[in-house]
């Protein structure tokens, strides 16, 4: 069922948006790996030089105790998303040692993970419905406010209205649990 699902978000927002040209949806994921097989489908040749130090870096981090995983994310993402990322990991982090309490930061942070993956879960139906609005052709995101002063502030509020929400709901869930 799943991949029923999978396909048909896929046709629908290719429908709405399309994946390239202007005001097409980002892929950076899938532009990451065209950068590595294009030059070995092109020419033959692929930039071994930089794969290495690539790895070398990798394993340079895990010997520091630094993930490379996360690390080599925000090395390709765009901003707009590393940004919410970093942020994400910032309001883990104060979770996680808000307290002495071991027990008490555990709790917080599983309760923090919890709402925050309803947000994810929560954005993805929002596009999914605004994918269908924008097919409709309605206009509901008002592009041209958006756009504006005001509307940038409007959603930097709402931003720094839902990190406070986070935190509120992640500490709220270690005292019901205690």
């Amino acid at each position: 069922m799943s991949g029923f699902v999978s396909v048909g978000v896929v046709f629908l927002l290719n429908h709405a948006y399309g994946f390239t040209g202007e005001g097409a949806l980002q892929a950076p994921q899938a532009n990451a790996m065209a950068a590595i097989v294009q030059p070995m489908m092109e020419t033959g040749d692929a930039p071994w030089p930089l794969y290495m130090a690539g790895a070398f870096f990798a394993v340079l981090l895990w010997m520091m105790k630094i993930p490379p995983l996360p690390f080599a994310l925000g090395a390709y993402l765009p901003m707009g998303i590393n940004t919410p990322v970093l942020v994400g990991g910032f309001i883990s982090w104060l979770v996680s040692h808000s307290s002495k309490d071991e027990k008490i930061n555990s709790i917080r942070l599983a309760e923090g993970n919890t709402v925050a993956s309803g947000f994810v879960a929560g954005g993805a139906i929002g596009s999914l419905i605004s994918a269908v609005l924008h097919i409709a052709g309605i206009d509901w995101f008002a592009k041209a406010w958006a756009n504006s002063p005001a509307g940038t502030a409007a959603g930097l509020v709402a931003y720094f209205a839902l990190c406070t929400f986070l935190v509120w709901m992640a500490k709220r869930g270690a005292k019901d649990a205690a």
